[in-house]
C-alpha cells in the first residue's frame, strides 16, 4: 500500500479510549460486534485544500460498506450504502463509483446496528431528528455511524463542482455549490456523529449525506423535514487513520479549524 496506516500513537489513543468506554454499549448490544471506522486524511487537510490522491475506492471498500466522503479534486459527494458507492455530482447526476477512483477524504465502516428506533414526529425538522438520534446514544464520548431511512417530506442537499489547481480552501469551494431540493422522496441518510474530542481530525457532531432509494439523487445534507423514518446507529469502537503522502494528519503550519469555518462548509445553503 502506498499509504501509511495511521500514526501508531494516534491509533493507540483512539482504540484505547473507545474500547475503554465501550462496556455500556456492549451490554445493550447483546452479542458484541466490533465496528471500526476507517478515515482517509483529516478534515483539517481537506479544509486547507488537500484534494489530490487518497485511497482508491477498491481499497476503501475492504474497510467498509457504509460511509461518506468526497473525490479527487472534490468532484462531488460520496455516499456508501450496503456496499454500493455513489458519486453525487454538482450537475445533479449520481453515478456508481469505479474501484480506481480516489478519495482524498472519506469515512467508512461496516454497519452493524447497535440500536434502532422508529421516528414518528409529523413535520419534524432536522433538529428534531437529531434530538431523537441523540436519545439512541449511550456514550457521547465515542463516535457513532448513523443511518436514517424513510420518506422525506422535504430534503435539501448540495454538491460541489470539480476543482482545478491551484486549489482554493473548502470555505471558498462551497460558495459555488449546487443545491438541490426534493419533496416526498424516499431515501437514506448516511453518516456519522463524532465527539468534540476528535477536533481537527474530523467534523464534530453530525455529518450526513443522502442517497435516494432509486439511487438517482443525493448529496451532502443541508436540511430536511420528515414525519416517519427508521433510525439506526452503530457504536464505533476504533478509528484507523490513513494518511496521504506529503499531507500531515495534523499540520502545525495551518491554523486550527474554527467552528464558523466548519459551519460555513457543513451548513452553507441558499
Amino acid at each position: 500500500m502506498p499509504f501509511s496506516r495511521f500514526i501508531a500513537s494516534l491509533s493507540f489513543f483512539f482504540l484505547f479510549i473507545f474500547t475503554a468506554c465501550s462496556h455500556t454499549d456492549q451490554a445493550q448490544r447483546g452479542a458484541y460486534v466490533r465496528s471500526t471506522m476507517t478515515q482517509v486524511s483529516t478534515i483539517q487537510a481537506l479544509m486547507n485544500g488537500a484534494y489530490d490522491g487518497g485511497e482508491t475506492f477498491g481499497e476503501l471498500s475492504k474497510h467498509g460498506d457504509f460511509g461518506i466522503g468526497t473525490f479527487e479534486a472534490v468532484d462531488g459527494e460520496m455516499i456508501a450504502l450496503d456496499g454500493r458507492f455513489y458519486q453525487a455530482k454538482s450537475d445533479g447526476t449520481v453515478e456508481n463509483v469505479p474501484a480506481c477512483m480516489k478519495a482524498p477524504f472519506a469515512e467508512v465502516s461496516f454497519f452493524h446496528s447497535s440500536s434502532k428506533a422508529r421516528f414518528v414526529k409529523p413535520e419534524s425538522g432536522l433538529d428534531g431528528l437529531k434530538a431523537s438520534l441523540n436519545g439512541l446514544m449511550t456514550n457521547q464520548n465515542r463516535p457513532y455511524a448513523v443511518k436514517v431511512s424513510g420518506t422525506f417530506d422535504f430534503i435539501m442537499v448540495r454538491s460541489v463542482p470539480r476543482q482545478a489547481k491551484p486549489y482554493k480552501p473548502l470555505t471558498e469551494v462551497v460558495k459555488h455549490q449546487s443545491v438541490f431540493r426534493f419533496n416526498n422522496i424516499k431515501g437514506t441518510l448516511v453518516g456519522y456523529w463524532l465527539p468534540d474530542s476528535m477536533g481537527n481530525l474530523n467534523v464534530p457532531g453530525y455529518h450526513l449525506h443522502f442517497i435516494s432509494a432509486d439511487g438517482r439523487h443525493g448529496g451532502h445534507l443541508l436540511d430536511c423535514r420528515l414525519s416517519e423514518a427508521d433510525m439506526e446507529i452503530d457504536s464505533i469502537n476504533g478509528v484507523d487513520l490513513i494518511s496521504q503522502p506529503g499531507v500531515a494528519l495534523l499540520d502545525e503550519n495551518h491554523e486550527e479549524i474554527h467552528k464558523e469555518d466548519l459551519d460555513a462548509v457543513e451548513k452553507a445553503n441558499h
